[in-house]
């Protein structure tokens, strides 16, 4: 490890720690107690497990659902996902219907898949070879990008619950105070990360409120 290896696991690493943990509908839930439990945690940089769900559960490297919540919710939304519209959250978006349907989650960290976070690749390279190249500071910034366009259209989905709709302006705040921050103490690469991560949190918004129409 080292160098924009580092950089990928300080700004986009993915390590949900090796707690097996069980999510329940009320970790949807609003009110006073989440606001006030939250609030701090828009001055952290990385929340990883410590994010408020669906963020903070896991990822779509490996998920099984149920067959009757597909029955039930109508399947996948196809606006969410990689090359879909909004870019990625097909499987934050499952996940947050999952609760909001009454089911529960298990995060089970036994259950190991390894994945490889590379946007871009040569075509005159071989799969073997692509997979052993560390990926490029400009596709951390660009994963970061993706990342924060499809979280923010999540968010924007999901407004009209007040959890949603606090963590989306929270998440705007938390963006200015860390680029405010890391300009100031010098940080150049972190603030030029979480700029990226603020013009993908905007263009997501914007993409949402042009193709909230498009359902499934």
């Amino acid at each position: 490890m080292g160098g924009v290896s580092d950089l990928f696991e300080e700004v986009a690493g993915q390590d949900l720690g090796g707690k097996k943990r069980i999510f329940t509908p009320n970790d949807i839930r609003g009110g006073i107690g989440f606001l006030l439990s939250n609030l701090g945690k828009v001055f952290a940089k990385h929340m990883k497990s410590g994010a408020p769900a669906p963020f903070g559960i896991g990822h779509g490297s490996s998920l099984s659902f149920h067959r009757v919540f597909f029955e039930k919710t109508g399947g996948c939304d196809l606006r969410f996902g990689a090359g879909a519209l909004f870019k990625g959250c097909d499987d934050l978006e499952m996940l947050y219907r999952v609760l909001k349907s009454g089911y529960n989650i298990i995060y089970e960290p036994a259950a190991v898949v390894r994945h490889k976070h590379r946007l871009t690749s040569d075509v005159k390279t071989s799969s073997a070879a692509r997979y052993q190249q560390e990926i490029s500071e400009d596709e951390v910034f660009q994963t970061r990008y993706v990342y924060s366009f499809a979280g923010a259209a999540l968010m924007r989905e999901f407004r009209k619950d007040p959890r949603m709709r606090f963590m989306l302006y929270g998440r705007l705040l938390q963006l200015a105070i860390k680029i405010t921050q890391y300009k100031l103490t010098g940080k150049s690469t972190l603030a030029k990360s979480f700029d990226y991560d603020l013009r993908g949190f905007r263009d997501g918004c914007i993409a949402h409120k042009q193709f909230s129409k498009f359902k499934k």
